[in-house]
């Protein structure tokens, strides 16, 4: 990968604002993150972490559907190559299911504040 050195100051501010833009989009993920426990604990004290995996479950499709309608069509999954649709599929499976129930497991049997700094 070759870098090239732009001695443009209108370049340099466009790479500075992607910077800022993709460091932004990280916080705001972070904090999402870090918050979005608190409302699973509250939600997993009267279930079954499987049937809140479920529920959850429920809230992302919708999420993705309404996204996709949004931003990116359809077809667009049917333009994806096997490798592609593997390691997603496969990545899905480990953190977007196993991991999740491990994680709804620890919630719900252990305190909030020593669950989180470990995940």
């Amino acid at each position: 990968m070759k870098v090239k050195i732009v001695k443009n100051r209108k370049v340099t501010i466009i790479i500075e604002v992607i910077f800022m833009e993709s460091f932004l989009l990280a916080l705001l993920t972070a904090f999402i993150w870090g918050f979005v426990p608190f409302l699973e604990k509250v939600g997993l004290s009267s279930v079954e972490p499987t049937s809140a995996y479920l529920v959850r479950c429920s809230g992302v499709i919708m999420g993705a559907l309404i996204t996709m309608y949004f931003y990116s069509p359809f077809s667009s999954i049917a333009k994806m190559d096997f490798k592609s649709i593997f390691f997603l599929v496969l990545a899905g499976i480990l953190a977007g299911f196993v991991a999740q129930l491990i994680f709804y497991k620890a919630l719900k049997t252990g305190e909030i504040s020593k669950i989180i700094p470990i995940t």
